[in-house]
C-alpha cells in the first residue's frame, strides 16, 4: 500500500454546467492564439479560493470551513461575458485565456468568508484582487504575448453548490479531486 501525503493541496470552486463549458470552449477554439494547452472540459473551474498545501490530517477541517461558508447562503447567477488573458498586469506574461465572469455579491460574501476563515490559518488569498474567471487554455511559455479582452455573448448559469477540491500536480498537470460540497439554499 502506498504511503498517504503529508499535506494535501486543496482549492474551492464554483464548477459550470457541461453546456456552458461547451460553449466556452468552442468560443475560445474560434480564437487565432499561439501555442497552447486546452483545460479539459471536466476541470474548466472558477477558483473561489485556493487554500494550498495543508496537513491531511486537517482535511475535516477544511471541509467544516467550506460549509460554514455557504451557511445562511442562497444559490446565485454567474454571467459569462467577456474572453479575457491572464494575468491582467501589463508588465506580467501572459498564462492563459479566461472567460471572465459577473461578480455576484453572494460569490463575493463566500470568498470574503473563505479568506476570514481557511486563509488566517493557511494561506492569505486577497478578496480585492479576485477576479471571477474560468480557465479555457494554457499558454506554453514561449507563446504568451497575447492579450486579450473581448466581450462576448453573455450567458448566465446558477450556482447550487461550492466544491471544496484537492488538486493532484502531475507531469501531464493538475488533476482535480472533488473531495466535499457544500449546497446553497433557494434563492
Amino acid at each position: 500500500m502506498g504511503r498517504k501525503a503529508k499535506t494535501q493541496r486543496f482549492f474551492v470552486a464554483v464548477y459550470p454546467p457541461p453546456q456552458i463549458t461547451s460553449w466556452l470552449q468552442e468560443s475560445v477554439s474560434d480564437l487565432a492564439v499561439p501555442a497552447h494547452r486546452m483545460v479539459s472540459a471536466e476541470q474548466v473551474h472558477l477558483t473561489v479560493h485556493f487554500i494550498g498545501d495543508i496537513p491531511a490530517s486537517s482535511r475535516e477541517s477544511v471541509i467544516e470551513s467550506v460549509e460554514r461558508s455557504v451557511a445562511g447562503l442562497s444559490s446565485f447567477e454567474l454571467t459569462v461575458f467577456r474572453m479575457i488573458s491572464l494575468p491582467a498586469q501589463a508588465q506580467l506574461p501572459k498564462r492563459v485565456i479566461a472567460a471572465e465572469t459577473s461578480l455576484d455579491s453572494t460569490l463575493q460574501e463566500i470568498k470574503r468568508r473563505l479568506v476570514r476563515s481557511s486563509a488566517r490559518a493557511y494561506r492569505r488569498d486577497p478578496v480585492d484582487r479576485f477576479v471571477p474567471h474560468l480557465t479555457l487554455l494554457r499558454f506554453t511559455p514561449s507563446a504568451s504575448e497575447v492579450d486579450l479582452n473581448l466581450e462576448i455573448r453573455a450567458r448566465s448559469f446558477e450556482v447550487k453548490e461550492i466544491c471544496l477540491m484537492r488538486s493532484e500536480l502531475k507531469a501531464s498537470g493538475a488533476v482535480h479531486h472533488k473531495i466535499a460540497s457544500a449546497g446553497l439554499g433557494e434563492p
